[in-house]
């Protein structure tokens, strides 16, 4: 009976264990490594989605930007009253994010003729359960921007940067070989006749 109770209690424990480190919706459901350890590494963006509203008055724009890892199309359409108008834009390019355990990251956006380069350079730390956003202890970091070079082959413009709000970054997915990230922006002024609505969803490889 005592090995019985050890046993059903050993299960217990393991099990909460699980469930206390599953933080993302759509975590796995057992993972031996730390969120720290899943996280970092380089990575690659394999898959973005955009999805966007601006309202303003009586002019709504609406985009839609899909990026499958090495391709992004953007579609954006402009509605004023009755009338619609769309366009679409297509821009070849590489993105890498690199996570270090130090607490620094490093974003690196190449285009497809290798000349023009974008990088933001800053720091990253997880966020404490948070009741106001919903968000679970460790389901999200926060990443401040400290540096960003910007390079089109033939000069390099760098600026760095004091402000360091930072944004906040929803981990809804963290496996051990790649991970998902969620960035939801909405604003909305006053009188609520100006507003817009962004969200960004990322998978790193």
């Amino acid at each position: 009976m005592k090995k019985v109770i050890t046993l059903a209690l050993g299960i217990f424990l393991l099990a909460s264990c699980f469930l206390s480190c599953k933080k993302g919706d759509n975590d796995p459901f057992l993972s031996l490594m730390s969120r720290k350890a899943r996280l970092v590494g380089s990575w690659h963006v394999s898959k973005r989605e955009i999805i966007a509203t601006n309202i303003n008055g009586t002019t709504t724009i609406k985009i839609q930007s899909i990026y499958d890892g090495t391709q992004n199309i953007t579609t954006t359409t402009t509605i004023v009253g009755t009338v619609t108008t769309s366009v679409v834009d297509t821009m070849k390019y590489s993105e890498s994010l690199d996570i270090n355990k130090d607490g620094t990251y490093k974003l690196m956006n190449m285009n497809a003729n290798q000349l023009d380069v974008d990088i933001a350079i800053g720091r990253w730390m997880f966020i404490g359960k948070s009741k106001l956003d919903n968000l679970k202890k460790k389901e999200a970091i926060l990443m401040t921007l400290t540096q960003s070079i910007i390079s089109n082959g033939s000069s390099t413009n760098t600026v760095n940067y004091t402000d360091l709000n930072g944004s906040t970054v929803v981990i809804d997915e963290l496996k051990n070989k790649g991970f998902v990230t969620i960035v939801q922006e909405d604003s909305e002024n006053s009188t609520g006749l100006v507003s817009s609505k962004k969200t960004t969803k990322t998978t790193y490889n």
